[in-house]
């Protein structure tokens, strides 16, 4: 069987599924706290965000999870059919450096308790250090069940992957193929399949416009052809808020 230990990027995130398309409709207003209620403005604040936030790699409102991931770089986003919940306003979910401090500075205010709606455990700075609205405070470790909690195959599959596997054991679980007794990714998804341990792609098309693609090896370590790649540790899955993919370039 394939197996395969990795990430040899952490700092930001992984994984994603069901392709939602969001595409410009004029200016961009500024969205209200309607946009937690009205679907239509939820959209458009998600695509709002990744507008004026252009560092930021993936982000997500918990209803739905974006990255800059579709055709010519365009703004992707993906549901998690699973755990579905209300929206509620957009936060960065990861960057990468020099801008990943910003971005997370950035998250205040509404952001800040969006980004902290499913956290289990909190890390509290000094009230001397807490100056902007809770800014050093931390989750360091999110709940199991929350959305795009990086188990549920509906919410991980990406047009960029085409097999998946346990990151912590390697162990391939599916393959958009399907065949040669291997389970097919939309069965599993139309099981409402959810995996104990956190998914990884395991395989990327050949067609990724990205080289270094987040949600499992380097495209030159891909599991494809070779029965071991290590490239990396496997990250705590309740320690960052999102998984799903994107591009670090």
């Amino acid at each position: 069987m394939r197996r395969f230990v990795y990430w040899g990027l952490v700092g930001c995130l992984l994984g994603a599924g069901a392709c939602i398309s969001l595409a410009p409709q004029g200016s961009v207003a500024q969205i209200s706290d309607t946009s937690t209620r009205d679907p239509a403005a939820a959209d458009r604040a998600l695509l709002a965000f990744g507008e004026t936030h252009p560092h930021c790699l993936i982000w997500t409102n918990w209803q739905k999870l974006c990255s800059r991931t579709g055709a010519d770089g365009a703004i992707h986003c993906t549901a998690d059919p699973d755990r579905a919940v209300e929206p509620s306003e957009p936060f960065c979910a990861g960057a990468t450096a020099p801008h990943a401090t910003s971005a997370f500075r950035d998250n205040f205010g509404g952001a800040r308790q969006s980004s902290l709606r499913f956290c289990e455990s909190r890390w509290q700075g000094s009230e001397a250090e807490a100056v902007n609205e809770g800014e050093t405070t931390l989750c360091t470790a999110f709940t199991e069940g929350r959305p795009f909690n990086g188990r549920r195959i509906a919410a991980m599959r990406h047009p960029w992957c085409q097999a998946w596997s346990d990151a912590l054991t390697g162990d391939l679980i599916c393959s958009e193929r399907g065949g040669n007794g291997t389970p097919s990714c939309s069965g599993l998804a139309a099981r409402h399949y959810e995996h104990p341990h956190l998914l990884g792609c395991s395989e990327w098309v050949d067609a990724v416009p990205c080289s270094r693609p987040v949600g499992g090896p380097p495209r030159h370590t891909s599991a494809g052809g070779h029965d071991r790649a290590i490239v990396g540790g496997v990250p705590n899955p309740e320690g960052s808020a999102v998984w799903g993919t994107f591009c670090t370039e």
